[in-house]
């Protein structure tokens, strides 16, 4: 393995560790003769075009220029989809564990990420799933029902259930939505588009609770761009992962947010 990764550094590489990682891509801690760094090995597998590598570096590029708590991109190897990061120290902290220092430290992210001048905006394609308008969160949802039933492998009852009962509610509220809004189709203007990096939640903070102050490092940009500013809040205050989070500290995350960025 490691006269494989050599290629990668201009410094002698000493140790090579696989970290347990439940996503798609390979990850390894690289220690050098000068110092430790992350190596992605992104995945291949896509349903699209979408580069995971290369959107990633480009992001943290982006962002760790402009002072945000991030790792620090080294260099990207294009032919060969891997990026080299610096190491961070830390871990995921479980939903029970929040408190208000790290809810305030993921508010403040995001506000200044969505307070990014027109500009700066315009420097990235619309996030992979991002939802400009009425007509893309409809078709964002009927396409998560069929990627759903595709790779469906539950029992024949629960089969019936989702194209039978699961359906009928979302083309009902497809039509709902229709009527409700005429202008369904028309997509926010640029001035109201945000850069988000999605999947707004705590599984993808690192957290060094060793480090005085307390350090929180944003991870995983593979699908990052410009989306509606409402859908990452609600992603985080909805999030699967947020469920054992409370009220009081979900409220006090929208109150450092808007102390930032007031929304509308």
């Amino acid at each position: 393995m490691k006269n494989g990764f050599t290629k990668f550094f201009d410094k002698e590489v000493l140790e090579i560790t696989k970290l347990d990682h439940k996503g798609n891509n390979n990850l390894f801690k690289i220690k050098t003769s000068e110092g430790d760094y992350l190596l992605k090995e992104y995945s291949t597998i896509q349903k699209d075009n979408w580069n995971r590598g290369k959107s990633e570096f480009n992001a943290l590029s982006f962002l760790y220029e402009r002072g945000f708590k991030v790792p620090k991109p080294v260099i990207y190897f294009e032919e060969d989809n891997v990026g080299i990061y610096s190491f961070e120290n830390g871990r995921i902290l479980k939903p029970e564990e929040v408190n208000e220092e790290d809810v305030k430290e993921l508010a403040v992210f995001l506000a200044r990420l969505h307070s990014l001048p027109v500009d700066e905006k315009n420097m990235f394609p619309k996030e992979r799933t991002g939802c400009l308008s009425v007509l893309d969160y409809i078709n964002l949802l009927k396409s998560r029902y069929s990627n759903l039933l595709n790779d469906f492998s539950g029992r024949e009852n629960e089969r019936i259930f989702l194209e039978k009962e699961i359906l009928s509610k979302i083309e009902e509220l497809e039509q709902e939505t229709i009527k409700k809004y005429p202008n369904f189709k028309e997509e926010l203007s640029i001035n109201e588009q945000v850069l988000t990096r999605g999947d707004v939640a705590f599984n993808n903070i690192l957290v060094d609770d060793s480090a005085y102050p307390k350090k929180h490092r944003i991870i995983d940009f593979e699908y990052f761009g410009r989306d509606d500013p409402a859908r990452p809040i609600l992603d985080f205050l909805h999030h699967d992962k947020s469920k054992e989070i409370s009220e009081s500290l979900k409220h006090l995350f929208l109150e450092e947010y808007e102390k930032i960025n007031p929304s509308d």
